[in-house]
């Protein structure tokens, strides 16, 4: 490839030489005519300036002649640019013939030195390459051992892993339900729990939010299902969001005790029903969560206010009609 490129360059440079050539022997015979036109032209102003003086020719005919004269010298000049350009041609296209033939040389003589080492390197490979042959036949068997061994530590893994699985079924306990835990009353990691003994409390979800809350016996008696709830949470002031109205559902028939800071006391559960799930703020409503704390004051009666300043003045009277 590089000496069949070489001959290609070659011809190229060898064209364009002979070009320059044949242009300089073009510029050589333009200039040797233009001479000689030129030469004769001044014989013939010469001529007709003799004839003029001597009053044989006009003076618009010797000035035709003196015309064309001019012309011919300008031509002349520009055909001796002419040859000086094809002359520097000639030579800087011999210069880069010449040039372009030791480079090409040069650069075969480069490859074929390269060739020889490649030749060596390549048997030197072919052997390196036989002696890596039979490292990697020894290496396969080898790995082929490994892989057997392998093998059997991944099914011995498989069958722990298999019983591993089945003990972990034994200790995860699994809702029958999707939701949110809000009640866990295990005390903590190493617990015992009892047969029939609560584990978490689970609000189901998209299940609408209801309250439980407790209420001493002594504030019990007018307890009843249906009565309207205030409620107020925690993490909402009801100085900024205001409360939020609510329903009893459902009152535990018997009561339970629960420890407070002034000692155990009697409660009966509610349950109470919220009239929405979120608490107004400005231009949008905050979601209520599952766990969140509120406190709840049941209106047990509604009396006007009417009622209430005249009551005094009733018990007043019921006590002077008794006198």
């Amino acid at each position: 490839a590089l000496k069949k490129s070489y001959n290609l360059q070659k011809t190229e440079q060898l064209a364009q030489l002979n070009q320059a050539k044949q242009l300089l022997d073009h510029s050589q015979m333009a200039y040797n005519l233009m001479e000689n036109r030129m030469e004769n032209a001044k014989r013939e102003v010469a001529r007709f300036r003799d004839a003029f003086n001597e009053g044989i020719v006009s003076e618009i005919q010797l000035v035709d002649r003196e015309d064309m004269a001019q012309e011919r010298q300008r031509l002349y000049e520009q055909t001796r640019s002419d040859l000086e350009q094809a002359k520097l041609r000639l030579t800087e296209q011999e210069s880069t013939y010449e040039r372009t033939l030791r480079q090409t040389e040069a650069e075969i003589e480069q490859a074929q030195l390269r060739l020889r080492e490649q030749e060596k390197s390549y048997q030197g490979l072919v052997e390196a390459g036989k002696l890596a042959l039979l490292r990697s036949e020894e290496n396969f068997k080898n790995m082929e051992a490994e892989i057997s061994r392998l093998e059997a530590d991944i099914a011995q893994n498989k069958t722990q892993i298999e019983g591993l699985k089945f003990q972990l079924s034994q200790r995860v306990i699994k809702s029958p339900v999707n939701g949110t835990i809000f009640d866990f009353p295990i005390p903590g990691a190493g617990s015992v729990v009892q047969p029939g003994m609560m584990v978490a409390e689970i609000a189901p979800e998209n299940s609408s939010l209801s309250l439980k809350a407790q209420m001493t016996t002594p504030e019990s008696g007018s307890l009843k299902t249906g009565l309207p709830v205030k409620l107020k949470f925690d993490a909402y002031p009801y100085q900024d969001y205001g409360v939020l109205p609510g329903e009893i559902i459902s009152i535990s028939p018997t009561t339970e005790e629960v420890d407070t800071p002034q000692g155990r006391i009697a409660v009966y559960s509610l349950n109470i029903a919220l009239k929405k799930d979120c608490i107004d703020s400005g231009n949008k409503c905050i979601p209520l969560r599952p766990g969140d704390t509120a406190s709840a004051e049941v209106i047990v009666r509604r009396r006007r206010i009417i009622d209430l300043i005249l009551d005094p003045f009733k018990q007043l009277q019921k006590g002077g009609i008794g006198l």
